[in-house]
């Protein structure tokens, strides 16, 4: 007897693979979750996105600057590319923060589309939360262009694997004999 050997489609496996780094990280366990995305050696959007997400976890934050950078914006630009993922961008923007890079996070902040997006509003908040606890001369160079050494605090664990606002499709609960009877009938 022939086996005969199904495909598996690069999306299904790159989808199980973040779902199991997600676990991996969300249990502590983030080393083992960065080793798991070097054994898969897949470079596609989603699993630069886990290993960022996974490298600010781990306090590696210069590490998850560069890999975020290069999945976030354009070749040789400042700018973000177009049609991203908010998530892809949301985590980019907090790598900056962390790394002391408030402007920076700020400008590409700015450039998100969907400000209402529960990730970039949280952003927003602990920006402005940094801002409110700036001395006034601190404030003052903010305004003007220099970024005082006051790091940001996250009130919230750094970076998101998977879209927050992303649901799963409601199943309509299935009818019984005597309701398909009645549908029918109506």
């Amino acid at each position: 007897m022939k086996h005969r050997r199904t495909h598996v489609s690069p999306v299904d496996t790159t989808s199980a693979l973040v779902n199991v780094v997600a676990r991996t990280a969300d249990a502590g366990h983030l080393e083992n979750a960065l080793h798991l995305l070097a054994a898969a050696n897949q470079n596609t959007n989603e699993t630069r996105n886990a290993r960022g997400v996974c490298l600010m976890r781990i306090g590696r934050i210069s590490d998850a600057v560069r890999t975020l950078r290069s999945l976030v914006l354009a070749p040789n630009c400042t700018w973000m590319k177009p049609d991203l993922p908010v998530i892809y961008g949301a985590n980019f923007v907090t790598a900056l923060l962390l790394a002391g890079q408030p402007g920076g996070g700020r400008d590409l902040l700015r450039e998100i589309a969907q400000q209402e997006h529960p990730s970039v509003i949280r952003l927003w908040e602990a920006l402005k939360d940094w801002e409110r606890g700036l001395t006034w001369w601190q404030w003052l160079n903010w305004k003007t262009g220099l970024v005082p050494d006051v790091p940001i605090e996250l009130k919230f664990v750094p970076g998101e694997f998977a879209d927050p606002i992303v649901t799963t499709p409601t199943v309509t609960p299935p009818v019984e004999a005597g309701d398909a009877a009645k549908t029918q009938a109506v």
